[in-house]
Formats: structure tokens, C-alpha cells, sequence
């Protein structure tokens, strides 16, 4: 109720030196609720050998989600062709504050999939469960902190125009498949030593298969001079050449996942015309595999049990890269100057998962 009753003039006038500078951290005041709308339409099939097959279609719509924006975003001029050009020194809309970090819930998001899913009940000592979904979900940003994404900023690079941000989601991923099986091998052998040995063994495996996550090309510097974030890096976007698609600019590798060739640095003062998220991580492929062993003790009464459990992650010891770098120029040079990309550009120095990994554990059931 205090901030109510202050006056939205004077505030500014006394704040900023109150904080030693005239940036602001803030979220905002008429904040709205954040809420989503859930649709979906399923079909289930009973099939012989104690199968089920369900399709569906699932989709969503956000309104108000999260959003980190410029609170202050700085004005451009309008050019003829309709491009905004930001001339040195463009001012911001409030001249009593420099940048805004502001936490708004003005982000929208659409999503919709198709999905497959496979179950065979417990039959003969197997069981089967397998999902599939094809999707997508776009937005136009989202997030409250940097760690919330590593494929973009999550500051939008045109408060001023929503549609240069609206895109596939930082988390999209187009196709999804797990399957897992359990099965529990026959008893070879009854009572005794050999059939305290050979029977009680289970196998059971988790098998996950998934496309990459988008991310953007970015530069290192604020080349468009619209100071979004106080002008950091990262968030302002290269050219993309003429004729080049994702399928040519991916090469794949950890020496240069992609071809930094494909993007050229805009004229300063202009946002470049690569799209947000338009290019897409490494897939992810890993399988888990684990071995069981119980063995009855009937000292222990009925339900007394001695369970041996080996488990292996990643048992093919398969390398999920992780994203690459995507800044692609420090956009610094002036025209007529040109700049090469740099010799980071797409190279990836991290893993999406661990290597091969294995645990035991040995429980007693009484």
C-alpha cells in the first residue's frame, strides 16, 4: 500500500540515487495471473495377447507466462522499408532510468502433439511399455532466470515487437520415444541350491530416444545499439546468408556442429534477420539396463527375500553431446569491414549425459 499511495513522479526523482545508478530490477506491479488451457482427444484399443494401443492428440495454450523483458526499452526509428534502425544514443522511453529488468507475465505459448503409446501387460513373465510423441510448442520467451535455457537469451531482442521472438520453445523437442521391458526369466530348477541359484533373475531395460533442443546463433556484442539488457551479448542475432536452410548449416561434430559461414553480421544499428531457436541441438539416444536377483528366505516369514540389483546407466557407453557455442561473431567490426566467424563457433565442449555408470545394492526383506 505504500508504493500505492507514492507518486509515480517523484518516485524516480529520489530512487536512483537512493541506489547508487539508474538501472532497476523490478517485477511488475499489475503482474497477472499465469494460467494455461488443456485440450486432448484420446482413443484406447484393447488388441489380443494383452496389448493396449491409445492415441492422442494433446495440446495447450499459455496465457500470461513468465517473462524477463526490458522494462525500458529504447525507441527506434521507423525506416521506409519498415525496418527499425536504432541510431547511436537512441533514447529509452523513460529518461529517468537507464535499463529495466523486468519480471512480467506477458509471454504466450502453443503447444500440440501426437501421441503413441504401446503397453503389454504382464505375460509370460514380459512386460512392455512404450511412448511416442511427435510435438511442437512455440512461444515468444519465457523464463526468470539465465539457467532457465541454454539455447537463447531469455530477454526478448525486441520489446517492441513481439513477433521477432516468437518461435519453438528453448525446451521444444520434436520427437520423444521411452520404451521399457521388464522380464523375468522361467524357473530352471525347483528347491535346492542349483534353484536358489538359477531361479528369481529379472531383466529389465529403459531405452530413451529424443531429437535436440533448438537454439539461437547469436553475436557477442549489442550490434543493433537497442541496449536490450543493459547491450550484453547474446542476445543480438547475425544474418543469415541467402539460400542457406538448417539442413546444410548443422554438420554435426564437436569441432564445428555448425557452419558459421552460413551467417553474415548485420549493418549496425538493425536487428539481424536469423530467427530465433532456428537451429537444433544433438539428438539423445541412451539405454539402461539393470539385472535382479531375489532369492527366498522362509526364516524370514513369507514375504522374507534377498534382493541382489545390478544396474548400468548408459550401458553402451554412448556420447550424447551437449549444445554447442552459438556465438558466432563478436560483431564488432564496422562496414565495410568484415569479420570471420569465430574459431568457437559450434564447438562443443560438453556432454548431455555421464558415461557409462554402475551401482549395486543388496536389500533384505523381513
Amino acid at each position: 500500500m505504500l508504493f500505492r499511495s507514492l507518486n509515480p513522479i517523484t518516485l524516480p526523482l529520489f530512487f536512483p540515487d537512493a541506489a547508487k545508478g539508474r538501472s532497476l530490477r523490478t517485477v511488475d506491479y499489475n503482474l497477472q495471473q499465469p494460467h494455461i488451457l488443456d485440450y486432448h482427444v484420446t482413443v484406447e484399443k484393447q488388441l489380443p495377447g494383452q496389448i493396449g494401443v491409445t492415441v492422442a492428440y494433446a495440446g495447450s495454450r499459455g496465457l500470461n507466462i513468465m517473462q524477463t523483458k526490458d522494462g525500458n526499452p529504447t525507441i527506434p526509428t521507423i525506416m521506409p522499408d519498415g525496418r527499425q534502425f536504432w541510431p547511436a544514443g537512441a533514447r529509452r522511453n523513460s529518461l529517468l532510468w537507464e535499463g529495466m529488468e523486468l519480471k512480467t507475465a506477458g509471454g504466450n505459448s502453443w503447444y500440440n502433439s501426437l501421441q503413441l503409446s504401446v503397453n503389454q501387460r504382464l505375460s509370460r513373465g514380459f512386460q512392455l511399455q512404450s511412448s511416442y510423441t511427435y510435438a511442437k510448442v512455440i512461444d515468444d520467451t519465457q523464463g526468470q532466470a539465465g539457467a532457465d535455457n541454454a539455447g537463447s537469451s531469455i530477454f526478448g531482442l525486441n520489446p517492441s515487437r513481439r513477433s521477432t521472438d516468437r518461435a519453438v520453445a528453448d525446451f521444444d523437442t520434436t520427437q520423444n520415444w521411452r520404451i521399457n521391458t521388464i522380464y523375468s526369466l522361467p524357473k530352471f530348477a525347483e528347491g535346492g541350491i542349483v534353484g536358489g541359484l538359477v531361479n528369481g533373475w529379472r531383466l529389465s531395460n529403459i531405452l530413451s530416444l529424443q531429437t535436440g533442443y533448438p537454439f539461437t546463433p547469436a553475436l557477442n556484442t549489442n550490434r543493433s545499439r537497442n541496449v536490450v539488457n543493459t547491450g550484453g551479448g547474446g542476445i543480438d542475432r547475425p544474418d543469415l546468408v541467402a539460400g542457406r536452410t538448417r539442413s546444410d548449416i548443422i554438420r554435426g561434430g564437436i569441432n564445428g556442429y555448425f557452419d558459421g559461414k552460413a551467417f553474415t553480421l548485420p549493418e549496425p544499428g538493425y536487428i539481424g534477420n536469423a530467427g530465433r531457436n532456428i537451429l537444433r541441438g544433438p539428438g539423445l539416444a541412451n539405454l539402461d539396463f539393470s539385472v535382479t536377483k531375489e532369492t527366498a528366505i522362509s526364516k524370514l516369514g513369507e514375504s522374507g527375500r534377498l534382493e541382489f540389483r545390478v544396474e548400468v546407466f548408459n550401458i553402451l557407453n554412448r556420447v550424447n553431446l551437449g549444445m554447442p557455442n552459438r556465438t558466432v561473431f563478436t560483431g564488432n567490426s564496422v562496414p565495410p569491414a568484415t569479420e570471420q566467424p569465430l574459431a568457437t563457433a559450434g564447438i562443443i565442449n560438453n556432454t548431455a549425459t555421464t558415461s557409462r555408470q554402475m551401482q549395486f545394492a543388496l536389500k533384505l526383506y523381513f
